[in-house]
């Protein structure tokens, strides 16, 4: 996928202020929850499934992820990704019906970047043990393992006619995989090439589902920049912030967060001459985004994590691990309202 243009964006003046910078954009920026559709993808349609933010709960990935043609996980497959969490994540790509399966690490998904950790990471993913099965195995590198992943890491690939293109990195989180400071990450957003149609990270840009109770907006602001101003891919899909849960849009561009407390969000892009399974999930519909000879796209979200023990692992479990405990009356508030089945206790 080679790139179209030679533009190069400048890193913007507050890139190490979002909240700031989101202040400054807010009256500009439109959070519009999209329409009920009326109708359902049909089979001659396109269908990408999203997930992020899994977190070892990969029974519960198997048994619920939709029939589609495509499946997309915006990263941090585990805690620790430490080799038996790989060859536990290997293992249930195989059970979920998606035909293409797409990867992009998040800041947990220590394994993929190896040569690059400090001490800290190498211990966390075990990382002597990852080089000595990976040895054993005759790779060079951990995405080489996996039977059933295309692994995206500053790359892009075609499918169908559609054009993907995955990039790991992450300026709000220090101890990331791939960590890069956000006074010069401009440099890796840079080198996307301009012409995909759907643009795949970890890091949610400013402004669109990247809200957290402890920071505030946390997204990346050279991102939002890249994508508004220089590559106006069709969809942008993102995970990381589990309360920012949200598809918006700006300037006929749709920003889709995939991840939330306790579920999997999903997307159906639609494209003719394309044969799939039906399906009859309900949907939130757009019509013809990609131009007036496309068909509609739909978007739904359904719950990942139905039991309540995984729910509430999930929430105190990480979540809310780093939250200072004046933020907890927030934080309770936040749960009873948006998932009523859950007794709030302090983690």
């Amino acid at each position: 996928m080679s790139n179209t243009s030679n533009i190069q964006l400048k890193s913007h003046s507050l890139a190490n202020d979002p909240n700031k910078v989101y202040q400054k954009l807010s009256k500009n920026h439109k959070f519009e929850k999209l329409p009920k559709a009326k109708s359902y993808a049909s089979s001659d349609k396109l269908r990408v499934v999203c997930v992020s933010d899994i977190f070892n709960n990969t029974v519960r990935l198997s048994d619920t992820v939709p029939k589609g043609d495509v499946l997309i996980i915006n990263g941090n497959f585990s805690h620790d990704s430490k080799w038996t969490d790989i060859v536990r994540f290997n293992n249930t790509l195989r059970d979920c019906p998606p035909k293409h399966k797409i990867f992009v690490a998040g800041n947990t998904d220590l394994c993929f970047n190896l040569d690059n950790l400090d001490l800290e990471q190498a211990n966390k993913c075990n990382r002597d043990e990852i080089r000595k099965q990976l040895h054993l195995l005759g790779l060079q590198h951990v995405s080489q393992y996996f039977t059933e992943l295309i692994y995206l890491q500053d790359m892009g690939v075609e499918i169908c006619g559609i054009k993907f293109y995955g990039t790991p990195w992450v300026s709000a989180v220090e101890n990331a995989a791939f960590h890069y400071p956000r006074s010069k990450i401009m440099d890796k957003w840079n080198q996307i090439p301009r012409g995909i149609d759907i643009l795949i990270s970890h890091m949610p840009p400013l402004g669109h589902g990247d809200f957290n109770f402890s920071s505030g907006h946390i997204g990346d602001v050279d991102l939002f920049g890249t994508v508004a101003c220089r590559l106006g891919p069709r969809f942008h899909i993102f995970g990381h912030i589990r309360e920012g849960y949200v598809i918006s849009d700006f300037d006929n561009k749709l920003f889709i967060s995939v991840t939330q407390f306790g579920k999997i969000g999903s997307l159906v892009i639609v494209r003719r001459d394309v044969n799939l399974a039906e399906d009859s999930t309900p949907v939130y519909s757009v019509k013809s985004l990609l131009g007036k000879d496309q068909a509609e796209y739909h978007f739904f979200a359904r719950h990942l994590y139905e039991s309540l023990h995984l729910k509430k692992q999930l929430l105190f479990g990480f979540a809310l691990k780093s939250f200072a405990k004046s933020d907890l009356e927030l934080v309770k508030k936040f749960i009873q309202t948006h998932m009523k089945d859950i007794s709030c206790s302090e983690p």
